[in-house]
């Protein structure tokens, strides 16, 4: 009995443990469930996550379909930023997006994104009146027309602008110093090697006084304020 008892210890201790179930098949470095999880909006909508998430990151969602991220992206109705960096979308498809997010959204990334081109521009105009940051490097299909009027419409909320200019001219920097940037606190003019020395001096000097009069402006405004707030402790002492 203690015989079998030693070689039923020996068998237990050697025994080979069951094998594990395989883990979820992983693409491009996400897991078959969790690329189900991020292709179906109505599980975000059911752990009620739509109204709260501001930024929406698509840098690392290789492997999702341009349709899956509309219909992802499309689905967070509060979304304030995008970032869209190296995707492979579409006019028709970064429209369809503008359309549901475009009234809260306030910054865009679509860098290198190459088949962007002046629609989604001229689209993103009318229906994104808080946009306030865009990022355009590596977007070579944009006119001078159509940038020139997004930096007319956008004048009174941009704070950042960074664009390929590869296809741009003068045009568009006599446009940008006639907008009246006074929010403007970064521009990143990328290969622009059409604009002349002269179109560029003009430019920077109008920025610099554009931002000098919005500076203006807040100083007046803010001895206004203390006027008032004067005003209002001296009633309170008669």
């Amino acid at each position: 009995d203690d015989d079998d008892a030693d070689d039923r210890a020996r068998d237990a201790a050697t025994a080979t443990p069951p094998a594990r179930p395989p883990p979820p098949r992983a693409t491009n470095g996400i897991t078959a469930a969790g690329h189900a999880l991020v292709t179906t909006p109505s599980l975000w909508r059911s752990v009620m996550l739509t109204h709260h998430v501001l930024a929406f990151d698509w840098d690392w969602l290789v492997a999702v379909t341009n349709k899956s991220f509309v219909r992802i992206a499309s689905a967070f109705s509060k979304l304030q930023t995008v970032r869209l960096s190296d995707a492979d979308v579409t006019d028709l498809e970064m429209s369809e997006l503008v359309t549901d997010v475009g009234p809260s959204l306030q910054a865009l990334d679509v860098r290198h994104c190459a088949r962007v081109t002046r629609h989604t521009i001229a689209h993103m105009i009318g229906t994104c009146p808080r946009l306030a940051r865009i990022d355009l490097r590596g977007c070579h299909a944009v006119s001078d027309a159509c940038m020139s009027h997004l930096v007319r419409v956008c004048a009174a909320t941009l704070v950042e602008l960074r664009i390929d200019c590869t296809n741009l001219t003068d045009e568009f920097v006599v446009a940008m110093g006639r907008a009246r940037l006074s929010l403007l606190e970064e521009l990143s003019l990328y290969r622009g090697v059409n604009f002349s020395a002269k179109a560029l001096c003009t430019l920077l000097r109008k920025l610099a006084a554009a931002a000098s009069a919005a500076t203006n402006r807040e100083k007046k405004a803010l001895v206004k304020q203390q006027q008032a707030a004067q005003q209002q402790r001296l009633a309170l002492l008669t």
